[in-house]
């Protein structure tokens, strides 16, 4: 899971870059299940860049980088081509994003997992729209991925245009409860007394 951090609340703003900490206010530390962020990219130099913290080894997470499909919810000059890259703290390369639009007979979710997970979180439909969709996602720690999500550690999600283009687009980051820690068979609200 992702904790909030101990420290200071921080807005820093400065030649269009924007920096936002959140901080713990009470004992208990609060887990934080979805950050997003829309920003408009203007080229090739520019990147809509989310970091993050894991404290739970493997960890299962939604990454999504929406640009066509915000067209359908009247947003003007959609980035057109939206590139996903997750690095660790190291700089490395931990996946890449792939779009919603497979080629013919290559099954975008063929387990059904990324849907489920939409659905778990609920996050909004990408599919459902007009296949020219070049959004971009991935399912980490997936059975079709065949990984047990992320180690604990320091992340960040990098989203940038394949063209260089320029547009708006939405950087989504879902952290997906572990259902092991559910119970199975949930209580009766009703009485069994004899």
């Amino acid at each position: 899971m992702i904790k909030i951090m101990k420290t200071p609340l921080t807005l820093l703003t400065c030649a269009g870059f924007v920096l936002i900490s959140v901080i713990q206010l009470g004992a208990a530390a609060p887990l934080i299940s979805n950050l997003s962020s829309r920003s408009t990219l203007k080229g090739a130099d520019d990147a809509l860049i989310m970091g993050f913290v894991v404290t739970t080894p493997d960890t299962k997470v939604l990454l999504r980088a929406i640009g066509p499909a915000l067209a359908n919810f009247g947003v003007a000059n959609p980035l057109a081509d939206p590139v996903l890259v997750l690095y660790d703290s190291s700089g490395e390369v931990v996946v890449r994003g792939t779009t919603y639009k497979q080629p013919p007979g290559i099954p975008f979710d063929p387990l059904g997992e990324i849907a489920a997970a939409r659905l778990q979180v609920g996050a909004f439909r990408v599919d459902t729209f007009p296949f020219t969709a070049l959004d971009q996602v991935v399912l980490i720690g997936s059975l079709y991925r065949k990984d047990s999500g992320l180690a604990p550690g320091v992340y960040t999600m990098h989203v940038t245009s394949e063209s260089d283009g320029t547009g708006s687009v939405l950087g989504e980051i879902y952290i997906l409860e572990d259902e092991s820690e559910q119970p199975l068979d949930a209580p009766s609200s009703a009485s069994s007394s004899p």
